[in-house]
């Protein structure tokens, strides 16, 4: 996986949230996201809108010890399904 990555979060193919991540200093941007609390609930919370707090969600969806950079390798280019929100959609863009 590059050192550079956008991850964006889609609901029914709507995006709600896109984030830039440096898997290397593991800094995090905010490039977009949908000013309604209620999406994010049982998705991501503001506070996890950063490289811990993905990963950490990440390992939680998949049940997994593995880190940012593993999990993305695992799912990327496809994408991935979890049974707790069906219509949930994460692409991941090589920067």
């Amino acid at each position: 996986m590059n050192d550079n990555v956008r991850l964006t979060f889609n609901i029914s193919d709507e995006p709600i949230l896109a984030l830039e991540i440096n898997l290397k200093t593991k800094a995090s941007k905010v490039l977009e996201h949908v000013d309604n609390p209620v999406m994010f609930h049982a998705i991501l919370q503001p506070k996890e809108w950063t490289y811990d707090g993905i990963q950490s969600r990440l390992q939680f969806w998949f049940n997994t010890q593995e880190t940012l950079p593993e999990i993305l390798d695992d799912i990327y280019p496809d994408g991935f399904y979890w049974n707790g929100q069906p219509n949930l959609d994460l692409i991941i863009e090589k920067l």
